[in-house]
């Protein structure tokens, strides 16, 4: 949704992680130091961090805060907005609206590579509080794919939180390993592996 005035809570990702870019390692200092946060901060309906940080810790930052929701910027035609990411409501029917967000679910070998495509041109973040997410098979681990700006990685990371058994996305956009940013066996969590999908899939898993 757009954001609204609530209570919020920001902080500098250097805070939680000092300075430099972080390896996935340190997944689980995040879940702990946010944790640390909620204490302080009792009652905190919002999480707006400030400054940089790579799309693993993002998704494992929101599904740690939940149910407070992350504040993140979107950019699309009409300019910059600030978006509340908070989990897509599940549906089979797809979005409601055009508003250039195409998501599919491919199931295979008892995993789901869940693929975002996004058109730049028709791309309308005033509708992001209407997108819904394509139903997975429960208990399957599930990969994200595609086009992932902020906002739709994370709140797509939300959605499959409760259902999926593990939610792992790519710890570079250009390819690389996956990194695991919820699971529901804690040793997991920040684990990084290779690709699970071989090259020739790439072209249509992103």
């Amino acid at each position: 949704m757009l954001y609204e005035d609530a209570g919020c809570v920001r902080f500098a990702w250097k805070e939680l992680l000092g300075s430099g870019q972080p390896g996935p390692q340190r997944a689980k200092t995040i879940t702990d130091m946010l944790a640390r946060l909620k204490q302080r901060s009792p009652g905190w309906e919002l999480l707006e961090p400030e400054g940089e940080a790579p799309i693993w810790a993002l998704c494992t930052a929101a599904v740690s805060a939940a149910p407070a929701a992350l504040v993140l910027k979107g950019r699309d035609g009409m300019g910059e907005h600030g978006l509340i990411c908070t989990p897509f409501p599940i549906d089979a029917g797809g979005c409601g609206h055009d508003c250039g967000i195409q998501i599919e679910v491919h199931e295979l070998d008892r995993q789901a590579v869940v693929v975002v495509r996004i058109d730049p041109v028709l791309l309308d973040y005033l509708k992001f509080d209407s997108m819904v997410a394509p139903p997975v098979t429960a208990g399957l681990p599930v990969f994200l794919r595609g086009d992932l700006p902020a906002p739709v990685a994370v709140s797509l990371a939300l959605s499959y939180a409760d259902q999926a058994e593990s939610v792992w996305v790519p710890e570079e956009l250009q390819g690389g390993r996956d990194v695991c940013v919820f699971s529901h066996r804690q040793e997991e969590l920040g684990r990084a592996s290779e690709n699970h999908f071989s090259t020739g899939r790439r072209g249509l898993y992103g």
